[in-house]
């Protein structure tokens, strides 16, 4: 296979091979990471968001003493690695701050996918997760106040004051001079028929507000995708703009969730095991794709049952067992993966031999 395909997760799975071995002999090892949906709430109405349907009110936060308590388990077994998504918008959470800073207490460090607005004029929120994340994603989707303000459904947000706020962030990032955990910084646009002509400026802002990556991803099954007879002048566009890019910065293509690809569609979910995704309210999930078959993926609730009796219950093994794959996102980003479980499988006899 050509790891060249796949970005760093194919490195990040063949460093926890022998937990993939486990998981192809029958076994449930501790997860790598786990993801946390703080909360089901978003000030947001974005377009095309896959959440939109299950976004509640303003008491949907999880407790932040039973997040303490969860955190105690997972770091007991080994899980050190926390990844804050949605759900809703994990930084509306009224005790964010305190949430990150308990993070650093634990000598955890963590992932975070937000829409990045509540760094407006918080320098505080901005040094707790500078001082604990690996990287920050952002769902950026514009670059001007006009389609920003469209995509993300509320006329008085300001794409100029949060580009603003992102170049104060990269900056206290940068405070932290230690390679490995100074924080990466990623700007992420879904193409869609409002900002398909804003997409050659994307690079330059991103530039300029000092990102470490970006990327790019197809909106896929929506009123607001881009027809199919468009995608071939964008893709030799976003071509273009990976050239012009060179080396300055990385440019990552990725396919939208609801593609037409079905190539992983009957073969069984392996990598979902080391990620599994605690919601607001305590419930435990296989994975984070599981709005539309909640009562089939639960299994359990940390409100009730501490993680070890979840993780280690027949209960877990047997839901595994039953997952339809047929009815999972067609371009699950973990399913992507499968290739290179085939390869560890294949391979992992010589591993040990440099």
């Amino acid at each position: 296979m050509d790891f060249r395909n796949l970005d760093a997760t194919a490195v990040n799975v063949i460093s926890v091979y022998p937990k993939v071995l486990d998981i192809l002999n029958g076994k449930i090892p501790p997860p790598e990471v786990a993801e946390f949906f703080l909360t089901n709430y978003c000030s947001f109405k974005c377009l095309h968001c896959r959440c939109a349907g299950t976004h509640e009110g303003k008491n949907s936060f999880i407790d932040f003493n039973l997040y303490k308590s969860i955190l105690n388990e997972l770091a007991e077994i080994g899980c050190n690695k926390i990844e804050f998504g949605g759900g809703g918008e994990p930084l509306e959470h009224p005790r964010i701050t305190e949430i990150l800073q308990y993070i650093k207490e634990k000598n955890m460090r963590c992932g975070l996918i937000t829409n990045g607005y509540a760094l407006i004029n918080d320098n505080e929120l901005a040094e707790a997760i500078a001082e604990t994340a690996d990287w920050v994603r952002i769902s950026l989707d514009a670059v001007s106040n006009e389609s920003y303000r469209k995509i993300h459904g509320c006329c008085d947000l300001s794409y100029n004051s949060l580009k603003s706020s992102l170049k104060s962030f990269v900056q206290t990032a940068k405070k932290n001079n230690n390679s490995i955990n100074k924080t990466r910084l990623g700007i992420k646009l879904i193409i869609q028929q409002i900002n398909k002509n804003e997409l050659e400026q994307v690079l330059d802002e991103t530039l300029e507000i000092g990102a470490d990556y970006l990327q790019f991803k197809w909106l896929e099954n929506h009123p607001s995708a881009i027809p199919v007879d468009e995608r071939k002048r964008i893709s030799e566009l976003l071509c273009e703009i990976k050239f012009r890019a060179g080396e300055t910065i990385p440019i990552d293509f990725l396919a939208g969730y609801g593609g037409e690809n079905e190539q992983n569609a009957d073969k069984p979910c392996i990598l979902s095991v080391l990620h599994p995704l605690i919601d607001w309210d305590g419930k435990v999930y296989i994975c984070a794709f599981f709005q539309h078959r909640k009562d089939r993926h639960c299994i359990g609730d940390l409100s009730v049952k501490s993680f070890d009796e979840i993780w280690n219950s027949p209960e877990h093994k047997l839901r595994r067992e039953k997952v339809n794959t047929h009815e999972c996102v067609t371009n699950c980003p973990i399913k992507r993966y499968n290739p290179v479980i085939d390869f560890i499988n294949r391979e992992a006899y010589r591993f040990h031999y440099i």
